[in-house]
């Protein structure tokens, strides 16, 4: 076994375990984490099979923006818990979830 070989395996081996993770965890910070982290080993690949366009657009997007905007719902969805029930409309004011009654006031 080549040495190239051996990192070709451990890299689709990261690959199918991520994969598997990120769609399978009950967490979904875990989640985001192993797509963020299966987005830098695909990028990697790419780059061993001579596209370095194509791992950049991968780093820069599926690991990087991807993974940052997954992040920042991670922490609104986080800031928004156990703030009470109801949504919140487009003019602002909150529609309670219980009666469906709004209170005109910003959440």
């Amino acid at each position: 076994m080549t040495p190239d070989l051996i990192v070709d395996a451990v890299l689709a081996a990261l690959v199918l375990g991520l994969a598997s993770t990120a769609m399978f965890v009950a967490s979904v910070r875990i989640a985001v984490g192993a797509f963020i982290a299966l987005g830098a080993v695909v990028a990697v690949l790419w780059a061993r099979l001579g596209a370095p366009d194509v791992a950049l657009a991968e780093a820069v997007i599926g690991a990087g923006l991807t993974g940052a905007l997954l992040l920042r719902h991670l922490g609104l969805a986080d800031e928004g818990e156990g703030e009470g029930e109801g949504d919140t409309g487009r003019d602002g004011t909150r529609e309670d979830a219980r009666d469906g009654r709004r209170d005109g006031g910003v959440a």
